[in-house]
């Protein structure tokens, strides 16, 4: 009996330790949750302080706007424009800054910006917001010449890396592209992304690889083998270039990534190699030099990091033993100039949530689960919080402003709107000085004219 009384007294202890165990894990992770509820309740409240100091606290998403784009009108509903959250446009169009922004003289909103571009945005929006996640639409097109001015449009409105996540076939994410950014900003080489090279779209081929990459400047290559791992590197010059001076390798997610990996180039390295196969990263065309190789004759790669950049410690072998394997997906993306404020922050990307062992494996499971979304609402608060820092700035510097100083021109017969401030761009020049304060007033006889006659020939 003695036997069977300390059975029961030492599986009672163990249930007891389990279910304090438990309670203790449910309160730490309740605790944590409360914290970050608490912390957008204050943000919900900051937002609406700064709508009533500013604009309407009681905008609907049902508002149909009338906007002034550049001289062209165009009707958009604010939950159109509103769809991506912590995005410039998002934040211009939120209702929170409506009584700053700049109108033109019949009190729409004006926004001095391409109309083209600023059109095929919205055209874009609005199959966005009707369409599955799942299925994407394609991104927003305009001719050639207004391709750049397009990227520039997207960059400024913050809403470029969603256009490339709906691009990607490799399936990355936003917060796969928030490291991506992260990384970049280090090398002091964030920008746009541009993609030029996709083997789904554009097939696996050498040939076709060399004819879409062989002007580009910095660039990143993601690639996905069959086990799902997503992995690549950044070089910051051309494949046709002998040596790069910036270049890291990099493993986002898979089997053998627990979280993102980095992978820097060793001090006093260059690594940047173009091989009869294709793109490699390593001093040298031989294979002992060689960290990552793609080859694009028959769909494979190789990883052998520890020549020319850090190996961390307990890195997996998968990165460092040398073996071919297939990959399935491989897309490069070229690393434009940004026009993005030097000082900007860091994006903050998901904690990985510590791996739970210590009840059933369903229980375990679901727990963690539960750390993870939390850890993920945590990452995504905080950028919000990071994108509203910077809304009045950015609200002064490109949409606010009078509508006395919004120009409306006739040029040879097409009308256009644009701000006196743009005209003024280059000081000294006649353009500028012709809208300076003292000309501008007397041209208008101190009144604001919204249109002038322009010939061909004066313009």
């Amino acid at each position: 009996m003695e036997e069977i009384k300390a059975a029961k007294q030492r599986l009672k202890f163990y249930r007891d330790q389990l279910e304090l165990d438990y309670q203790l894990e449910i309160r730490a992770l309740e605790e944590a949750e409360s914290r970050v509820l608490k912390r957008i309740e204050s943000f919900d409240a900051k937002k609406k302080e700064t709508a009533d100091a500013n604009g309407r606290s009681d905008a609907t998403k049902d508002e149909l706007l009338e906007i002034n784009a550049g001289g062209n009108i165009i009707f958009a509903r604010r939950s159109v424009l509103t769809q991506i959250e912590g995005s410039r446009l998002g934040a211009i169009f939120s209702g929170r800054w409506d009584n700053r922004l700049q109108r033109d003289n019949k009190g729409r909103i004006f926004l001095d910006v391409n109309a083209t571009c600023f059109q095929a945005i919205v055209d874009y929006l609005n199959d966005r917001n009707i369409s599955p996640p799942d299925h994407p639409p394609d991104p927003p097109s305009v001719d050639v010449e207004n391709e750049e001015i397009l990227a520039r449009l997207l960059e400024i409105f913050g809403i470029h890396d969603i256009i490339m996540e709906s691009q990607s076939k490799v399936t990355i994410d936003r917060n796969d592209w928030m490291v991506i950014r992260n990384w970049l900003k280090q090398e002091k080489s964030n920008g746009i992304m541009k993609l030029v090279y996709s083997s789904t779209l554009n097939g696996c081929s050498l040939a076709t690889f060399q004819e879409k990459c062989r002007s580009i400047g910095p660039n990143i290559i993601i690639a996905k083998d069959a086990e799902g791992n997503i992995f690549g590197g950044y070089t910051s010059c051309s494949w046709w270039q002998t040596h790069a001076d910036k270049a890291f390798l990099f493993a986002l997610r898979g089997n053998y990534v627990v979280s993102p990996l980095k992978f820097d180039l060793k001090a006093g390295r260059q690594s940047h190699i173009n091989t009869s196969s294709g793109p490699s990263f390593g001093s040298t065309g031989q294979y002992v030099n060689t960290d990552l190789r793609f080859n694009l004759n028959n769909s494979t790669f190789l990883f052998c990091i520890g020549a020319n950049y850090e190996v961390p410690l307990m890195t997996n072998p998968f990165f460092t033993n040398g073996t071919y394997r297939n990959y399935s997906q491989l897309e490069v993306y070229e690393v434009l100039p940004s026009r993005g404020r030097a000082d900007e922050k860091l994006f903050v990307f998901p904690q990985t949530a510590l791996k739970i062992t210590k009840f059933t494996p369903p229980i375990n499971e679901a727990i963690q689960s539960r750390w993870q979304a939390m850890y993920n609402v945590d990452a995504s608060q905080s950028n919000l919080e990071i994108s509203f820092a910077n809304e009045e700035e950015m609200i002064a510097s490109f949409a606010a402003g009078e509508n006395k100083d919004t120009v409306l021109l006739s040029l040879s017969g097409t009308d256009i709107a644009v701000k006196r401030s743009t005209l003024q761009f280059c000081e000294e020049s006649t353009l500028a000085r012709q809208f300076d304060d003292k000309i501008w007033k007397n041209q208008t006889g101190g009144k604001h004219t919204p249109i002038f006659k322009w010939t061909a020939k004066e313009v």
